[in-house]
């Protein structure tokens, strides 16, 4: 269920649920929609490039935190 969701881009619960309704299409999805398969694949390796960037900041500055808490107390 969970891979079917994911290439659907719903939750499971979306798709279990018994609900009519359809979730409304987000943008990138209408985009992506009408882009060819080299497209979609670019798009997706770009994502994944600057969602790893900003984990990484986040991780760092994580670890920026941690380092001056443990200086002030020493």
């Amino acid at each position: 269920m969970e891979r079917i969701a994911s290439s659907l881009g719903v939750d499971v619960s979306d798709l279990v649920s018994s609900s009519k309704v359809r979730p409304k299409d987000d943008r990138l999805n209408v985009v992506l929609r009408s882009a060819s398969g080299p497209v979609r694949r670019r798009v997706l390796l770009v994502a994944e490039a600057l969602i790893r960037d900003e984990q990484s900041e986040a991780r760092q500055a994580k670890a920026d935190g941690k380092l001056k808490k443990s200086l002030k107390r020493r």
